[in-house]
């Protein structure tokens, strides 16, 4: 069962922030079940030094089954108010979909490509959240109340997983790769309560 938390703000250290961009992390099913995560990137950064963002998870959903993940997929997009979903493509499996989804005149469904997934060595992806995760560093907050904490904590050694063999770590880091490698300067966003853009990037429900 997802999840959600679709308020206007996060909490951190007992202080609410105000959200700016979502994104959507998700891997598809492998050995263990695929994963979705939403993040949520606070609307001001902390100027520092250093100057940084700050990174919430806001939804998770677990899954096995395609179908189910991509209608999950599609219902967190509505209900936070973005459209992209991060991660690795399935190309046959998205084509598959998307020709059964059309003959119903609604719109396809895409997994657009995270930062750096497509290396060889992806799992570098893992290694980027433990750094947003680490003491005196943290970042990246709202693992504890999630699967994602128990994945993370199963990771030992200074190696990673291969892309793939965590589904759910693959998907938080290719949310938190996302947003961490975007231009935050040059973009516009909206929120589900809100179709005002303030110079971020422009998202809106499917």
């Amino acid at each position: 069962m997802a999840t959600t938390s679709p308020e206007r703000t996060v909490q951190r250290d007992g202080i609410s922030y105000a959200v700016g961009r979502r994104v959507g992390g998700f891997a598809w099913p492998g050995e263990k079940p695929g994963f979705l995560v939403v993040l949520a990137e606070e609307l001001i950064p902390e100027v520092g030094p250093p100057f940084c963002w700050h990174y919430h998870v806001i939804a998770t959903f677990e899954e096995t089954d395609n179908d189910r993940l991509i209608r999950q997929a599609l219902d967190l997009s509505r209900v936070h108010g973005f459209n992209d979903w991060y991660g690795r493509e399935d190309v046959d499996y998205q084509d598959y979909w998307n020709r059964r989804v059309r003959q119903h005149g609604l719109a396809p469904f895409y997994v657009r490509w995270a930062p750096g997934v497509e290396r060889p060595d992806a799992g570098h992806t893992i290694s980027l959240v433990r750094s947003l995760t680490a003491p005196g560093q943290k970042r990246l907050w709202g693992l504890g109340h999630t699967q994602l904490a128990g994945y993370l904590g199963q990771i030992g050694g200074d190696k990673p997983p291969p892309y793939g063999q965590v589904p759910a770590l693959d998907a938080l880091g290719a949310a938190v790769g996302q947003l961490e490698n975007s231009d935050n300067a040059d973009e516009e966003y909206t929120t589900p309560f809100s179709s005002v853009g303030t110079g971020r990037n422009a998202v809106t429900g499917y």
